[in-house]
C-alpha cells in the first residue's frame, strides 16, 4: 500500500474522531504487518514465560523508554 494511502487513512480516522466529538489533540498511526510468525501454544508460552515482569510503576517511572504520567 503506498504511503499516501496510509496518510489518507490516518486523516480519515482523525476526521471521524473530531466529528464524533473528541476534544483531544488527535494522533494516529497506521502500521502494515506483512508476515506473522507462526508458533505452537507451547512455543508461545515458553517465550512469554522467559520475559521478566516489569517493576511496579508509578508516576515518573520509566519503562522501555516511556515515562509514566
Amino acid at each position: 500500500m503506498p504511503a499516501w494511502t496510509f496518510k489518507k487513512v490516518c486523516g480519515e480516522l482523525i476526521l471521524r474522531a473530531k466529528e464524533s466529538g473528541s476534544d483531544d489533540n488527535l494522533t494516529c498511526q497506521v502500521i502494515r504487518v506483512d508476515t506473522v510468525e507462526t508458533a505452537t501454544c507451547d512455543e508461545l508460552v515458553r517465550k512469554l514465560t522467559q520475559l521478566p515482569f516489569p517493576p511496579l510503576l508509578s508516576p515518573g517511572s520509566r519503562l522501555d523508554g516511556f515515562r509514566v504520567d
